[in-house]
């Protein structure tokens, strides 16, 4: 079966209308590498909604939350179409994986501070130690270095609360370099 595009523009604009968005562009990528190693099936929506349907799936419209209904569900009615198998879901689990922002070093606060100095903000080792880090914390467990002050080491949960500002390179071991943050969606029944 053939793509087809829903979002058009001027129909005079074949060329802009080949490229909408860099998602199209990405997306017809993927589409020429599966075809030089398999057989692409693509379906249009109005046929992923009747798969759906059929299988008494619903598929929620909250599309920013963390929930299997609102960005799986559509995937698991494809792949069962394609290869089929049982038609219960046994695990709509996901999970979330997103880029740690890293604040750089700055010279100093661009506003002054009372008395009108402009303290250094900012930095991403101390020590030896290097923000976002994962370690095991003897009272909160597993824990994230977000940060360094003049009390400690500041620590994050993995979910991004913060634990404490004032950590001791002696209360925790350290595990490894994270790069991104992980966290598991909500699930929710279909």
């Amino acid at each position: 079966m053939g793509t087809c595009e829903k979002a058009r523009t001027i129909e005079r604009a074949k060329k802009w209308n080949q490229s909408f968005s860099p998602l199209e562009v990405g997306k017809q990528w993927f589409y020429t590498e599966i075809e030089k190693r398999w057989e692409l099936l693509t379906l249009q929506g109005y046929e992923t909604k009747e798969i759906r349907d059929r299988l008494g799936l619903k598929k929620s419209s909250k599309k920013l939350a963390d929930i299997f209904s609102a960005h799986c569900v559509d995937s698991w009615c494809l792949a069962y179409h394609a290869i089929g198998g049982q038609n219960i879901l046994d695990n709509t689990d996901i999970l979330c994986i997103a880029p740690i922002p890293i604040r750089r070093r700055e010279l100093h606060r661009q506003n002054p501070q009372k008395g009108g100095k402009r303290p250094r903000y900012g930095g991403t080792t101390w020590n030896g130690l290097v923000k976002n880090i994962l370690v095991k914390h003897a009272k909160y467990g597993l824990a994230r270095i977000s940060g360094f002050g003049k009390q400690g080491i500041s620590l994050y949960s993995l979910e991004g609360k913060r634990l404490c500002q004032n950590a001791k390179p002696q209360d925790f071991r350290v595990l490894t370099r994270l790069n991104f943050n992980y966290r598991s969606g909500v699930s929710s029944p279909c």
